[in-house]
């Protein structure tokens, strides 16, 4: 008698226990096609939908594979998971034992990512979805827990990527500045702010901002797990998900060259539009525009051999985002694949040394100088090409052509205001010393602000150079020509204003 009780008190309680909890269903359930069935046709076409019965490749399925390949698998509970319809065999092998059931939570289900919502008889549902986790989970780590290790090492990438850190931004000092909250920032830095600009037309991101609770751009940003319109079940076609944010929001056609700063040129940069193009200047660009097709990802994700199983299976990673010497080879057969730089053929180098060319002249303008249209346009390539980042490697030809024309048009004037006296009418000085070699120094006057253009020429009407040209307030000022790359002879100077012209001429003689 006592043991009966005994056993009878063991049932009871484990009853208890068990219609306390949720229990696995399965998607099939008509009371959860009543209300999702739009989003279950969308998941049918997904590999989730085919992960445990995907044709040849479940022969290489073995009982590990399979609590990331069904619904439940959990071993420590019975809650309706596939792990009670399986029976474990010799080595990595195993037996259906219930294959109703089994069928019922085989796969990556919704269950599988928003937990269990049946009974413990399994024949309804919470209608509410009440205290469970239906709300959407945007964090990296629900896609971690089977997208890892050796096998799908995709979350272990991610991690080491800036991706992963994006809803805060570096500061001076080392320490972060959290931009969650920021709406103009949250579309690209946030996975909820990046999924609602998908659907926008605007270049420049502008969304309902997550706030302190927003995730980093984690899988569900690019991934959507319910749709398989895309490749890779991306939200955009793989040549455009990753430009949606890597671009400098502005209309390429039409850029502006007003001071501001540029940051993520990097589409505009491949695609070989966006810079300042001065007329007459060849903005062609490399082959890489054309041929390298899926454009990022072909060079930046990349998949490997799966080192934990037959090499026939890949194992998808990349998504550290760093670029691959493998993607150079196909068509650069001398490219070095085992360096980590991307140098190739003096490329980087030869960007940079131009960088640094025009950056000494952009250092040298003064501070008047630096409000002219030539100024803010020589900036202007300059910060586009170093926002692109690869130093030539996306497109080598039309990084060169922006700063080579731009160091070719632009030529420090030092432009200076001489004093803080305000005259009374326009006038421009002879320019002294005069004769000179191979500097001189030409001085004018303006008694109201306005656009002011002084421009050199030579005996002939050939403009040599642009010195100032800018909107400046009333004073007096002063520009400096270097003639050093010129030959000796006469040559005419001409300041032109909204309300006044004139021309003088002057000397170089070496």
């Amino acid at each position: 008698m006592k043991k009966f009780i005994y056993s009878l008190f063991i049932l009871l309680t484990l009853s208890t226990i068990i219609s306390a909890q949720n229990f696995y269903i399965g998607s099939s359930n008509p009371t959860c096609t009543a209300c999702h069935s739009g989003v279950l046709t969308s998941w049918a076409a997904t590999k989730h939908a085919t992960a445990q019965a995907d044709g040849a490749a479940s022969a290489f399925y073995g009982y590990s594979c399979l609590k990331c390949h069904n619904v439940g698998f959990d071993e420590s509970v019975v809650n309706g998971g596939a792990d009670e319809y399986v029976a474990k065999g010799d080595g990595n092998t195993y037996t259906i034992t219930d294959e109703a059931n089994f069928n019922r939570v085989a796969n990556v289900q919704c269950e599988a990512c928003h937990g269990p919502k049946g009974n413990s008889t399994g024949t309804s549902v919470d209608f509410l979805h009440a205290s469970d986790n239906t709300k959407s989970d945007y964090s990296a780590e629900l896609c971690g827990k089977c997208h890892t290790d050796d096998h799908h090492p995709t979350f272990d990438n991610w991690k080491e990527s800036k991706h992963a850190v994006s809803k805060f931004t570096s500061i001076p000092g080392g320490s972060f500045n959290f931009i969650a909250s920021d709406p103009n920032c949250a579309a690209c830095h946030t996975a909820e702010g990046f999924i609602q600009f998908i659907e926008s037309s605007d270049l420049e991101p502008h969304v309902v901002a997550p706030g302190a609770e927003g995730s980093d751009i984690t899988c569900t940003a690019c991934h959507d797990p319910h749709e398989n319109v895309n490749k890779a079940q991306l939200r955009l076609p793989v040549d455009q998900i990753c430009a949606k944010c890597h671009n400098p929001e502005y209309n390429p056609d039409s850029p502006t060259p007003d001071g501001s700063a540029l940051h993520h040129t990097t589409a505009y940069m491949f695609e070989g539009k966006g810079g300042y193009e001065y007329p007459g200047y060849d903005y062609s660009s490399s082959l890489h525009t054309v041929v390298v097709t899926e454009k990022c990802a072909t060079c930046h994700v990349h998949s490997t051999p799966y080192v934990g199983g037959d090499p026939a299976i890949p194992a998808f990673t990349g998504h550290t985002f760093e670029a691959h010497g493998e993607s150079c080879v196909p068509c650069h057969a001398d490219f070095d694949n085992t360096s980590e730089s991307f140098d190739y053929r003096g490329i980087q180098t030869s960007i940079k040394g131009l960088i640094e060319t025009l950056s000494a002249k952009l250092a040298s303008a003064s501070s008047e100088d630096s409000t002219t249209e030539a100024f803010l346009r020589a900036k202007f390539n300059h910060d586009y090409v170093e926002a692109d980042g690869s130093y030539g490697i996306h497109n080598t030809k039309y990084a060169k052509a922006l700063l080579e024309s731009a160091i070719a048009n632009f030529t420090p004037t030092s432009v200076e205001k001489t004093s803080g006296q305000l005259p009374n009418e326009y006038q421009i000085k002879q320019n002294y010393p005069n004769p000179f070699n191979p500097s001189t120094t030409i001085e004018f006057s303006i008694p109201e602000a306005t656009n002011v253009k002084v421009t050199v020429y030579d005996a002939i009407g050939n403009e040599i150079v642009s010195l100032v040209n800018g909107n400046f307030s009333a004073g007096v000022y002063k520009a400096t020509w270097n003639a050093s790359n010129q030959a000796s002879g006469m040559y005419i100077y001409k300041i032109v204003t909204n309300n006044f012209v004139e021309t003088r001429k002057m000397l170089l003689i070496k």
